[in-house]
């Protein structure tokens, strides 16, 4: 099954995930998924494809209701909400990670830190114990 759903607004993944193909009845999920796009009629609309996974019938939902305007202010439109999702998508990473790493010292690590920065002859023999980078 394809991931192309991570590259797709919620709220268009929304829209077709439990719902009923047209024409065998198979419930969809996320992953049929397929394409999405502006259907250029008099008004520019969107538009999210997908194919069902048991008949192969392809089908769309439309969203002439929600969102409408020109095709360049729709495709600035879904460029912006899939920007919005990667976002979203690498904070939650950073969150998982920060709040996977404890943050604490041990006793030991922190007599080990003491004892380097104390010997430390200059600034930049801190900044390089620290990690930072060192200047001329």
């Amino acid at each position: 099954m394809s991931n192309f759903y991570n590259s797709v607004p919620m709220w268009m993944v929304k829209s077709v995930h439990g719902k009923l193909c047209n024409k065998c009845d198979n419930v969809l999920k996320k992953e049929n998924i397929t394409g999405i796009g502006i259907l250029d009629n008099e008004i520019a609309t969107l538009f999210v494809e997908f194919i069902c996974p048991s008949c192969k019938y392809a089908s769309r939902i439309t969203f002439s209701g929600e969102k409408k305007g020109s095709v360049e202010q729709m495709c600035y439109f879904i460029l912006e909400e899939i920007q919005n999702k990667r976002k979203m998508s690498r904070s939650r990473k950073v969150d998982k990670t920060s709040s996977e790493i404890k943050g604490e010292m041990t006793d030991t690590e922190v007599g080990e830190f003491i004892n380097k920065m104390n010997s430390s002859k200059s600034y930049n023999d801190f900044l390089k114990l620290i990690g930072a980078k060192t200047y001329k």
